[in-house]
């Protein structure tokens, strides 16, 4: 998991100072990363909807962040710097408070709520499953959704119709 954006921005205010006061894009991503070791390979790979880098993405964010404090400054495209603000900063260490950042509430928000999800539903036996199966294609228009028995439904745990258009479908589902 990322860390939240409040505690990337000294960080990478220090790396700007370590790069002589201001970098490049292609510099900065790297230097920012090894600050924060309990990053793993697979959070760096994730990708937003949109396609972009999930972490680069946050690095940016940040970035914005102190520009709009007064902390960073971008002199020409691609070019990242610090200011004297932002320098006073990394000497105090002062980590400030920010308003609440949505972005990183719905994140959290998120990953607790499939982590809850996932825990009750591994919970479910399996027949208690099945029926949460009828209850979620419903939800997803299908019709005249049934379970099939326990015994003897030849490993199709249910039927139903799924409307397309004008048209109807037969469906079968089973569920692991």
């Amino acid at each position: 998991m990322f860390p939240k954006q409040k505690d990337v921005e000294v960080p990478l205010l220090e790396v700007l100072v370590e790069l002589g006061g201001q970098g490049k894009t292609k510099e900065i991503y790297p230097l920012v990363t090894k600050k924060f070791p309990k990053i793993r390979d697979e959070d760096l790979t994730e990708v937003l909807p949109s396609g972009a880098n999930k972490w680069t993405n946050r690095i940016q964010w940040v970035r914005q962040r102190l520009i709009d404090k007064g902390e960073v400054d971008s002199p020409s495209r691609g070019i990242w710097a610090i200011t004297d603000k932002g320098r006073k900063r990394v000497e105090t260490k002062e980590h400030t408070e920010t308003p609440v950042n949505f972005i990183e509430l719905y994140d959290e928000y998120e990953t607790a709520f499939r982590s809850q999800l996932l825990d009750k539903l591994h919970e479910l036996t399996p027949r208690q499953f099945e029926i949460f199966a009828r209850k979620l294609l419903q939800a997803y228009g299908f019709v005249q959704v049934n379970v099939t028995n326990l015994s003897s439904d030849g490993g199709i745990d249910g039927y139903g119709k799924l409307r397309l258009g004008l048209a109807t479908m037969n469906v079968a589902f089973q569920c692991k």
